[in-house]
């Protein structure tokens, strides 16, 4: 009886030791597979961390170097900006000049426009009333413009009635016209502009006919009957109506 006891405790003592180092073993493989987790989780943090430190050192990098263009730029930008400085300087200065050479040039001009036959002062007018005159007071009630003129719109108007007298002074123009014969009588004519240089004008019996001339207050026309026929037939051979011959016409030369 007592050796049945023993035994049955000394099984009792096993099976205790057998579930100890059961629940041991689970244990530590419970704490194994956490250490475990833990690595694996750690490593990928650490691979996370490691890729957010690339990015953000190409983005200090890519930073860095906008500030480097941004600086580049802004230098580029300081020397641009002084040159047109320098530049508006320049121009200010030569505006001055133009400014004081502007105003004989006008009057000189004007007094050209004085000296255009009709024909061509009729074409300029509208550019000639732009161009200040110096001379002229204004009259009463007239008030002043509000804005003067630019220089280059000085310039553009005077250009224009230049390069018209210039034009008109390079051709020969041929057109039909009325004209005081002196006589106190009025012909139907034909008139034969050289350039500026002068005109001869005829009827076309080749009767009547003469000259004009440009003076300081315009074209002064006279009458040359007895040079008639000769101013008729340049103007035939100037048409080509005619066979070109030699034909004197009366020129006065200054």
């Amino acid at each position: 009886m007592l050796c049945l006891s023993t035994g049955l405790a000394a099984q009792e003592a096993n099976t205790s030791n057998v579930t100890e180092a059961r629940a041991a073993l689970q244990k530590w493989v419970e704490v194994n597979g956490l250490i475990s987790k833990e690595r694996s989780d750690w490593n990928l943090e650490r691979d996370l961390m490691a890729q957010q430190i690339e990015l953000r050192k190409q983005q200090i990098a890519a930073l860095e170097s906008s500030m480097e263009d941004a600086d580049k730029s802004l230098g580029e930008t300081e020397k641009k900006r002084g040159e047109l400085v320098a530049k508006q300087a320049e121009l200010i200065t030569a505006s001055k000049g133009l400014g004081e050479l502007v105003a004989p040039l006008e009057r000189r001009v004007l007094d050209l426009c004085k000296q255009l036959p009709q024909m061509l002062a009729d074409k300029v007018e509208v550019m000639r009333v732009q161009i200040p005159d110096p001379d002229k007071k204004p009259e009463s009630g007239e008030q002043k413009p509000v804005r003067e003129k630019s220089l280059g719109d000085r310039f553009m108007y005077m250009i224009g009635v230049l390069g018209q007298a210039d034009k008109f002074h390079s051709q020969v123009h041929i057109r039909p016209e009325q004209r005081d014969m002196g006589d106190g009588t009025t012909s139907s004519v034909t008139t034969m502009y050289v350039g500026l240089g002068g005109a001869f004008f005829a009827d076309t019996q080749g009767l009547k006919g003469g000259v004009a001339r440009p003076s300081t207050e315009g074209w002064v026309w006279s009458a040359a009957n007895a040079a008639a026929e000769q101013i008729a037939s340049a103007v035939a051979i100037y048409r080509e109506t005619k066979g070109a011959e030699f034909t004197a016409l009366p020129v006065e030369i200054k």
